[in-house]
């Protein structure tokens, strides 16, 4: 494990993303968001994913991101990162929450 992957895994939003491939994969990603957020909050989290998430990720190989569609999938190194992702989600599942 590097430092990578816990520079990765650090972010709510990431973890999210990371841990959506393991339900779905391939799959189109946006920002998921519960309860009531204003318009400006959403198209913030937008922007971030876009300009800051997705790239970081597919930077790592983590997951391969198409910023046409914005479709995902798992990156070359996704199973790297893998095991330590399922066992936050087995064991962790609140580390998943992200505040909007």
């Amino acid at each position: 494990m590097t430092d990578n992957h816990f520079e990765v895994l650090a972010n709510g939003h990431r973890r999210r993303i990371l841990a959506s491939l393991l339900e779905e994969n391939p799959h189109s990603v946006f920002p998921v968001t519960t309860g009531e957020v204003s318009a400006e909050r959403q198209r913030k989290v937008q922007i971030a994913f876009r300009h800051v998430h997705l790239p970081k990720l597919d930077a790592a190989e983590f997951i391969d991101w198409d910023p046409e569609s914005d479709r995902i999938a798992e990156g070359t190194r996704f199973e790297d990162i893998e095991p330590l992702l399922r066992y936050l989600t087995d064991e962790y599942d609140d580390c998943f929450e992200t505040s909007y």
